[in-house]
């Protein structure tokens, strides 16, 4: 189906009056598949733009918005939460605009539960230590996995992921500065870090204030 032969087939549904009962339910029924059908072929374009043309329609509006919610939901129960942020990067502003950032911050929220699931284990310097994310009402977090030089269990190490696009998150990481002279550290949470991911199973923090840079894998 053509973008001309999709639009004349959503209009001609919306001709469709109440009064005209014997065709209403399948006018209906058609209407909600043919989004159904751009849903399923991931042709985003159509669909924002469907539902702009049809926000006035709030029996379709609802269904078309919660078919979208649910299959991105379960794209992401399947693995697939990174073609879910790619949609998200491309189509986030775009769905804001026409739902409200509910739906979005939702969807990414869901992505990011699966992306971050399991024990992932430090690199380099960090050889032992764990991490593992947990979310806190919105915020989602970076915690130690058990207690090993300085990390405490349950301690926050990666403050506030926020999601920005491309696969990079903002982040404030927990931040050990030792003065030497009266032989005490001092901690805090840097403003500026980002996290990405390497590969599937690979993290980099990098530490944009301090040049540094961690990495951490997911425990097979």
């Amino acid at each position: 189906m053509n973008e001309k032969q999709f639009d004349k087939a959503i209009e001609s549904f919306n001709l469709v009056k109440e009064e005209d009962k014997e065709w209403l339910d399948s006018a209906k029924s058609r209407k909600n598949n043919s989004i159904l059908f751009l849903i399923k072929t991931n042709d985003w374009k159509k669909i924002t733009r469907t539902l702009d043309k049809n926000k006035d329609d709030d029996d379709f509006f609802e269904y078309s918005t919660e078919q979208v919610e649910k299959y991105l939901t379960e794209k992401c129960t399947k693995g697939k939460s990174d073609s879910v942020l790619m949609v998200m990067d491309q189509y986030r502003i775009r769905l804001e605009s026409l739902v409200d950032t509910n739906l979005t911050k939702k969807i990414i929220g869901i992505a990011e539960d699966n992306l971050f699931t399991g024990v992932w284990v430090g690199e380099g310097s960090l050889k032992d230590q764990e991490i593992v994310f947990k979310r806190k009402g919105n915020a989602l977090n970076g915690l130690s996995n058990k207690s090993l030089n300085g990390w405490t269990e349950n301690m926050i190490i990666y403050k506030n992921l926020s999601y920005q696009d491309h696969m990079l998150w903002k982040v404030n990481p927990k931040i050990f500065s030792m003065n030497y002279y009266y032989e005490s550290t001092t901690t805090y949470y840097a403003k500026k870090g980002t996290l990405s991911f390497i590969s599937k199973d690979t993290l980099q923090l990098d530490y944009e204030s301090l040049g540094k840079i961690n990495r951490f894998h997911r425990e097979q």
